[in-house]
């Protein structure tokens, strides 16, 4: 099933306040890329997030009540749509 392209603004929009953040549509999904490098992507409405060691590091994304595993290669985490839906009320 291919992402939906007002999710990816979602996402977009969501990470506004960093530099250099772009994107590349692939076969009905996103890839997403900061400063040149690939972060993660979109994938049947699901951001995954490419995990990586920082100095700021405080454990692994899958250890986050949000973040979930999908089997996905290389350890890449999901985490699940957090857009409103129409029919949402809240």
């Amino acid at each position: 099933m291919a992402s939906n392209k007002d999710y990816l603004t979602f996402v977009l929009e969501q990470l506004s306040d960093l530099d250099d953040i772009s994107y590349r549509a692939m076969m009905g999904e996103y890839i997403l890329y900061f400063r040149g490098k690939i972060i993660g992507g979109i994938y049947d409405d699901h951001l995954l997030v490419k995990p990586v060691q920082s100095p700021g590091h405080v454990g692994p994304l899958e250890s986050s009540p949000r973040g979930q595993s999908f089997g996905a290669p290389h350890g890449i985490s999901a985490l699940p749509p957090a857009m409103p839906h129409s029919g949402d009320t809240t």
